[in-house]
């Protein structure tokens, strides 16, 4: 075979080699890029080890006409590089002691354990895969479900259930209600690849919230039609010694006043996503005009202006409730005072009552009502609920009387 033929073959495997080793490092290097689970720095690692030899060998060409001494220390640094790379994947960055599957079993371990019905989708709108939740739950085979469109499988397209609160579906059981979110996936490069649909089953918790809403809304209408007609006859009746026309009409009074109060609740709570400009000051002055003080003594320390944006409604529950309670229970004087914090105002309304039972505080700590640890009524609650409604925080003490701190955030300002 002539030297030219030989040169044309060795510069071919020589650059078939070159190829090989430079695609094969990309490849490994833009894996670790794109695999969370996957080091970067065993990438890099890693591809050192054929590069390294690669550049002794291309080195020690004859055509250099290096020394043979350094050639042997060329051969030795390209053997030390290898050595290198391969400790510093080993050692360095945990080559052998890591586990790069568990990310990809956990994340299918997050699909296939849960009990919500998950589907993947590619950017046809076609499912690549589901778990089997969903499979058991809409009597249909996976492998059957397996490039169907999610339209065909679950009536609604991806942007449907992308946009809907909750969406119907026909199961094996019934029709049951569905929480829906659509998380779409994309590539290391921002490419929209297709989406991770989860459906909650919430019929129960969609069913509860029907039944609360109509009882909410019958009782407080028949309570106060009913009401209203049994003051109406206390009125009627003569004055007794023994008051019981006065007992009835304060007893009427109070259920009204307790509808009131959980119309006002359901009303702050519906509208929680609802915000505007309120002055605390401004707030507290009306409430207190309306609250029948009984000659005690009431002294404020208040700013001129002390403004939030947030849910009025809720900011005017609290307060109220928090007043009555102190003017209900003071024996003599109840002190309030407005300063501001750093993300709002605080509001604190002390009295100089017996305080409140620490049962009633028990059953705000647990969130339960039971036979022997429960509130009067609604005021506490409604104090917690919309202080919870606008993100804010309600502390009591009893030490010496009651006093209660309303920390009232302002949504203007970056949390």
């Amino acid at each position: 075979m002539s030297s030219t033929a030989v040169f044309v073959l060795g510069s071919l495997s020589s650059s078939y080699i070159l190829f090989l080793t430079g695609a094969s490092c990309y490849v490994l290097i833009q894996s670790t890029l794109a695999y969370d689970h996957c080091s970067v720095q065993q990438g890099v690692s890693l591809s050192v080890i054929p590069v390294a030899p690669l550049l002794t060998w291309a080195l020690n060409d004859p055509s250099f006409d290096f020394p043979v001494v350094a050639m042997v220390g060329i051969a030795d640094i390209g053997i030390l590089f290898v050595v290198g790379g391969f400790a510093a994947a080993r050692y360095r960055y945990h080559l052998f002691t890591a586990t790069p599957a568990i990310g990809t079993l956990g994340e299918d371990s997050l699909i296939t354990e849960t009990d919500d019905l998950m589907f993947v989708v590619d950017n046809k709108e076609r499912v690549a895969t589901s778990n089997r939740t969903a499979a058991e739950t809409l009597d249909v085979k996976q492998g059957d479900m397996r490039g169907s469109s999610i339209k065909d499988i679950s009536g609604y397209s991806l942007s449907e259930l992308s946009d809907a609160e909750t969406v119907s579906l026909t199961t094996t059981d019934s029709t049951r209600q569905y929480d829906s979110q659509v998380s779409t996936v994309t590539d290391p490069y921002a490419n929209q690849l297709g989406a991770v649909i989860s459906l909650r089953d919430v019929t129960d918790r969609e069913f509860r919230q029907q039944q609360l809403a109509v009882l909410n809304r019958v009782l407080r209408h028949n309570i106060r039609n009913r009401v209203d007609v049994a003051k109406s006859h206390a009125e009627a009746l003569p004055d007794d010694t023994n008051s019981h026309r006065a007992a009835i009409i304060s007893t009427v009074d109070n259920i009204v006043s307790l509808s009131n109060q959980a119309r006002q609740i359901d009303q702050y709570i519906a509208n929680g996503n609802t915000i505007e400009s309120a002055s605390i000051p401004t707030v507290i002055t009306n409430t207190l005009s309306t609250i029948d003080t009984n000659g005690l003594s009431i002294s404020t320390d208040m700013p001129d202006s002390a403004m939030v944006t947030t849910n009025r409604d809720a900011l005017v529950a609290a307060t109220e409730s928090a007043l009555s309670n102190a003017v209900d229970y003071a024996s003599s004087t109840v002190s309030i005072t407005v300063t501001a914090v750093e993300m709002g105002y605080q509001i604190e309304i002390s009295d100089d009552g017996p305080g409140i039972p620490a049962a009633e505080l028990d059953s705000l700590d647990t969130g339960v009502e039971t036979q022997l640890q429960h509130t009067t009524g609604l005021g506490l609650w409604q104090i917690k609920w919309a202080v919870q409604t606008i993100g804010g925080n309600v502390t009591f003490d009893t030490e010496s009387g009651t006093t209660v701190t309303l920390t009232i955030p302002d949504d203007t300002i970056d949390k």
